[in-house]
């Protein structure tokens, strides 16, 4: 097991995969553009 294949973000005192906070910025730009239009 590799650390660079699932790196772990310290945010606010909790652990979270890369990817998941990945997708959280993905969800975040997805609200963002629909309040533009």
């Amino acid at each position: 097991m590799e650390y660079r294949s699932s790196p772990i973000l310290n945010i606010q005192g909790q652990l979270v995969p890369a990817q998941t906070m990945f997708d959280v910025i993905r969800y975040q730009n997805f609200l963002l553009q629909k309040k533009v239009f």
